[in-house]
C-alpha cells in the first residue's frame, strides 16, 4: 500500500491556519488594503465589508476572540493608515455594536472619528449584523414610533407593511 508523502511543516501550518477563523479573518484583513487601492483607483465611492454577523457569536469563544481580535487590529490600523487619509476614505460602522467587546467598539469609534471629515469614499464595516436581527430591530423601532404617536395595537398591526418597516432598517 502506497501512503502519501508526509506533509511538510509549512503545508501543515497553512492547512491549520486555513481552518482557524481568526487566521482567516487576519488574511482577509490583509487583503483589504488591495481592495481599497482598487476601489480608489476606480473611483468607487462606497465599499461595504460584511465582517461579523450575529451568527458568528454562536462559534466557540476562542474562534470569536480570534475573529474580533483581527477586526479590532485592522480597524485600529486603518484609523492611522496614511493611505486612508491621503485618499480621504471615511470609515463608518453599522450593526449591533452593543454586542461587541468595548475594545472593539473603541477601535471602531476611533476610526470613525479619525476619518469623519473625509468624503471621497466611504468604507462601511458591517459588524454585529444579522438579517433576522435587523428585521426585529426595524419592527421594534416602527412599533415604538407608532406607540409615541398614540396608535392602538390594531392600528399598528394594520400599518405594518414592507415599506413601513423598510423606513426603520
Amino acid at each position: 500500500m502506497d501512503l502519501p508523502a508526509p506533509a511538510t511543516q509549512s503545508a501543515q501550518t497553512e492547512a491549520n491556519a486555513a481552518s482557524d477563523p481568526g487566521e482567516i479573518y487576519q488574511r482577509g484583513a490583509e487583503k483589504l488594503d488591495d481592495i481599497l487601492e482598487w476601489c480608489a483607483e476606480l473611483h468607487i465611492p462606497a465599499l461595504t465589508l460584511w465582517v461579523f454577523s450575529t451568527e458568528n457569536l454562536k462559534r466557540s469563544q476562542a474562534e470569536v476572540s480570534g475573529i474580533l481580535s483581527a477586526i479590532e487590529t485592522k480597524v485600529g490600523t486603518l484609523a492611522h493608515d496614511p493611505f486612508m487619509h491621503q485618499k480621504r476614505i471615511q470609515i463608518q460602522a453599522i450593526g449591533r455594536l452593543d454586542l461587541l467587546p468595548e475594545s472593539v467598539v473603541a477601535a471602531i469609534r476611533a476610526a470613525e472619528i479619525a476619518t469623519a471629515q473625509y468624503d471621497l469614499m466611504t468604507l462601511t464595516i458591517a459588524v454585529g449584523y444579522g438579517g433576522r436581527e435587523e428585521i426585529a430591530d426595524a419592527v421594534r423601532s416602527f412599533v415604538k414610533m407608532q406607540a409615541r404617536q398614540g396608535a392602538s395595537l390594531s392600528e399598528v398591526i394594520e400599518r405594518i407593511t414592507p415599506e413601513a418597516i423598510a423606513c426603520h432598517l
